[in-house]
């Protein structure tokens, strides 16, 4: 007689994938699982950007799989394109600090899109897909990006750094920490400048 299969979840009711926010656009959560903790069996099913705020070594098995032992870097930037290829799995922190890292998935496609990637001081174009593209942000003390033309909606998310201020619609001086999640409707023009006096790095994700 067969096994019958495991038990599984939403990635959206697995507890150790904390709730940030939502919008039209995106499903934002916070993957903190302890050492040694394994996740409930939980499904992925829309494309997803994943941010590694710590470096992680975890075992994942895939619903049916053998399982898989991995170390992503600290830093690491993953898309997966989970709304084609659906996923179930578990996850096991199998390293000495705890598994952290920032999801967010693309729910849909906002109504105003950039034709072109952006180009500017400290901004790098990592990736360019379909409905993503993602970009590195790396200021010294006292830079800027000077002003980026943002046609677009999309996510900063926090890697290192103390403070960063934002000129747009507003201007603001935020105190960040890494795994922070800043969301932006646009189309706006923006300046990111970095008043502290770490580096500041932050990825950012631009919907399409």
């Amino acid at each position: 007689m067969a096994e019958p299969a495991p038990h599984y979840v939403s990635v959206h009711d697995e507890p150790m994938h904390r709730f940030r926010f939502r919008n039209d656009y995106a499903f934002v959560y916070d993957v903190c699982i302890p050492v040694s903790a394994i996740t409930l069996y939980h499904s992925h099913d829309e494309d997803s950007l994943y941010v590694a705020i710590n470096g992680v070594h975890c075992c994942t098995q895939d619903l049916g799989q053998e399982p898989v032992t991995s170390q992503i870097d600290k830093g690491t930037i993953m898309v997966a394109p989970f709304r084609s290829k659906p996923l179930i799995h578990q996850v096991t922190n199998v390293g000495r600090e705890e598994m952290r890292m920032i999801g967010a998935e693309i729910l849909a496609s906002p109504p105003v899109t950039a034709a072109e990637p952006l180009s500017a001081p400290g901004v790098t174009l990592l990736a360019d897909k379909a409905r993503i593209r993602t970009y590195k942000i790396e200021l010294a003390p006292g830079e800027s990006t000077g002003d980026l033309r943002c046609d677009f909606s999309g996510i900063l998310i926090v890697m290192a750094g103390t403070s960063l201020e934002i000129a747009g619609r507003e201007a603001r001086t935020l105190s960040v920490v890494p795994g922070d999640a800043i969301w932006h409707d646009g189309p706006l023009t923006q300046r990111f400048t970095n008043p502290g006096r770490t580096p500041f790095e932050a990825v950012l994700g631009e919907w399409r």
